[in-house]
């Protein structure tokens, strides 16, 4: 069923509600209109309105939760992008097709986990680079420069 036949069928129910209680109140005793009974139906929905309450805070709650997993997750692996690239750097100016290479995945990325722009005129170009590169094998051989030894720490 569709939302449209849902919508509508919620709409009969809901309103078709009225006259059935303005029936059903002519079939009832005068005792079930007593204080006694009118305190009842206020306690009951007093019940329905705090149980409606605590779930849809627990549901936002919970929907809450969920985005700062996924917001922690891509700061995460925005750290270790960076940290990857500064150590690439290290490496000297032979890794400059990886680190073009991985700034084109990370924009692809970018690409899948954000929407649209909202002003398109500044989006960054493409990056240009020569063939692929065949990433374990060009690492493997990298040399970091002397003066960075010390410094190049492995994550």
């Amino acid at each position: 069923m569709g939302p449209l036949a849902v919508s509508f069928v919620v709409f009969v129910l809901v309103f078709s509600g009225a006259p059935a209680g303005m029936a059903l109140r002519r079939a009832l005793p005068e005792e079930h209109f007593g204080t006694d009974a009118k305190d009842t139906v206020r306690l009951a929905i007093g019940l329905i309105v705090t149980m409606t309450g605590l779930v849809l805070g627990m549901l936002v709650s919970s929907a809450k939760t969920f985005y700062d997993g996924e917001k922690n997750q891509v700061a995460e692996m925005s750290s270790q992008i960076i940290q990857m690239n500064d150590l690439l750097a290290v490496y000297g100016p032979e890794t400059k097709q990886a680190r073009v290479e991985a700034l084109g995945f990370v924009e692809d990325a970018a690409d899948i986990l954000t929407p649209a722009p909202l002003f398109p005129e500044m989006t960054f170009p493409a990056p240009t680079a020569g063939p692929p590169m065949v990433w374990p094998d060009e690492l493997l051989i990298l040399m970091p420069a002397p003066e960075f030894c010390s410094a190049a720490v492995p994550f």
